[in-house]
């Protein structure tokens, strides 16, 4: 027996995989434990890789999703290798669309329902929900009423963001799981406090991302009375919010007023215009396949292709420009970042990536069967599915969330709904 052969055999009497994601998923949301994460996705590749020659897997190698998968990272890898920053771009990729798509291929390889991807559900939801308890135990209440004086406080950075996700996946998983409620009751409880301290992290993408999101899973799903009393909290909270803390609810009266979002200040998108005018003149130089994967390389760009000296000195675009270092520069805007960095060839590949599982949710309402009604999977597919992509759209109309551990989580839940769809299929 071959040493592969011989891994393979133990990942399948052990069940190491299914150990192994969820570890890794767990980590997501905490920075500084690279190195742990690192070594959970080392084991997870060299299982996949073994499963993959023993030709032990669930692949369908003509299935849209996992094409389009192989489009995407086809033309990310090629936009690299051409890219005037080619070790940048292609370091940036390994650490990034590699992980992710290792990621999708490994989840789909190793589950086939949604009981089998329960612990994988659950790690995703107990990360968050510790976040959230360790935001709360170690700062204080002056700290979390100033969120945003306080952005290096311990585990708060970029809490409203991670909340995006996983408040609406913990939210779908509640009510199409099958638990007890000794089970989804203290859930149900976390999924409020994540929801109160998404407040008072005072983003307004964010917060309107979960505010839509959460509505929209409620009705999808029918529960009347959980979108009555969701609403019922956000009033509670806000009201709350008027009376001890006024002054933070100027940033989210943009939101309602559209002609004051473009203001210069704080109050407005933050000059995200200017950001996305110099961002689209960049993207007009090299639309084809972009300056190669990764957006941290703009600021050089901006240098290197002579944009800073086009630009009016005492304009906003080259201010931010200027200013930014390598890291820093960011074009705000999730299709502006992946026009600068894989072109309008990459752009269209990751258009149509996630069109494929769309399509998944959609072919579910187009033919509706019978079984498919008593089916979990199913069910959180339709009705679940929907509200995360939601709060995904509307997060990247401001923001860019494509890399890094909120690409992971992305990739993972499109992995799952190649597993759910599939096995809506098999249980016609």
């Amino acid at each position: 027996m071959s040493l592969l052969s011989k891994i393979d055999s133990y990942n399948g009497n052990y069940s190491l995989s299914r150990v192994l994601i969820p570890l890794f998923l767990f980590l997501q949301p905490f920075n500084g434990l690279s190195t742990f994460k690192d070594a959970f996705f080392i084991a997870v590749l060299a299982l996949l890789i073994a499963k993959l020659s023993c030709a032990r897997h669930n692949f369908e190698f003509k299935e849209r999703t996992l094409l389009a998968l192989c489009a995407l990272f086809s033309v990310a890898l090629l936009s690299s290798v051409l890219s005037p920053y080619p070790a940048d771009s292609l370091d940036t990729l390994r650490k990034n669309l590699f992980y992710e798509a290792v990621l999708y291929l490994a989840i789909v390889a190793n589950y086939k329902s949604f009981d089998d991807l329960k612990p994988v559900f659950l790690s995703m939801i107990l990360s968050f929900f510790t976040l959230s308890l360790l935001i709360v135990a170690v700062n204080d209440r002056a700290v979390l009423m100033n969120w945003l004086s306080h952005k290096d406080a311990p585990f708060m950075g970029g809490y409203s963001t991670f909340a995006s996700f996983y408040l609406p996946l913990s939210a779908g998983y509640i009510i199409f799981s099958n638990h007890s409620w000794k089970v989804k009751a203290p859930m149900t409880l976390l999924v409020i406090l994540g929801f109160v301290l998404t407040v008072l992290n005072n983003h307004r993408t964010q917060l309107a991302a979960v505010v839509i999101s959460l509505a929209l899973i409620t009705l999808m799903s029918k529960k009347w009375k959980a979108l009555i009393t969701g609403l019922a909290l956000l009033v509670i909270v806000a009201g709350w919010f008027a009376l001890t803390k006024p002054e933070a609810l100027i940033r989210h009266k943009t939101l309602l007023t559209p002609q004051n979002l473009l203001v210069k200040d704080t109050s407005g998108l933050n000059d995200r215009d200017s950001i996305w005018l110099g961002a689209w003149e960049m993207i007009k130089e090299r639309p084809t396949l972009g300056y190669g994967y990764g957006w941290k390389k703009m600021a050089l760009v901006t240098r290197d292709f002579g944009f800073l000296n086009r630009w009016d000195k005492n304009g906003r675009t080259y201010l931010y420009f200027n200013e930014a270092g390598y890291g820093k520069a960011n074009p705000h805007s999730l299709t502006l970042q992946i026009l600068f960095e894989i072109g309008f060839v990459g752009f269209t590949a990751f258009i149509l990536f996630w069109l494929s599982v769309v399509s998944k949710i959609v072919a579910l309402y187009k033919k509706p069967l019978p079984s498919l009604e008593g089916s979990v999977g199913a069910l959180f597919l339709k009705c679940a599915v929907p509200g995360i992509l939601a709060s995904y759209a509307i997060l990247n109309l401001t923001n860019g969330y494509w890399h890094e551990s909120y690409g992971n989580l992305m990739f993972t839940l499109a992995a799952i709904c190649s597993v759910l769809y599939k096995n809506a299929g098999e249980n016609k």
